[in-house]
């Protein structure tokens, strides 16, 4: 394959892995001010981590995927670009997230 695709299949990655962390924080809210008493006995055991495990998804994926989530959209963006140029993996957006904009094109690992 080339390194092309590789780097498109990359970004590919990294969007899904951030829609997932999206949906993932939004399942925490999904039922707001209902008190655990008040739910059906068959509600009470699906909890956001069963939900996710229904569809493959471990906690650790998607605590990594709501980190990518919590990156503001425009920043994330601009990491899209960087990643596509450079060799930036996904454990490192994080870190290359936090730093100055000025600073983010010219990362090194």
């Amino acid at each position: 394959m080339s390194d092309e695709i590789q780097a498109d299949i990359f970004k590919l990655n990294l969007i899904a892995a951030r829609r997932l962390g999206e949906i993932s924080t939004e399942l925490a809210r999904a039922k707001p001010g209902v008190k655990p008493a008040e739910l059906r006995p068959s509600d009470r055991h699906n909890t956001k981590t069963d939900t996710l495990a229904t569809i493959g998804v471990t906690r650790q994926r998607a605590n990594e995927a709501e980190k990518l989530a919590k990156i503001d959209e425009g920043v994330f963006n601009e990491l899209l670009e960087i990643c596509h140029d450079k060799d930036i993996t996904k454990s490192n957006m994080l870190k290359v997230a936090r730093m100055e904009p000025g600073n983010r094109e010219n990362w090194q690992k």
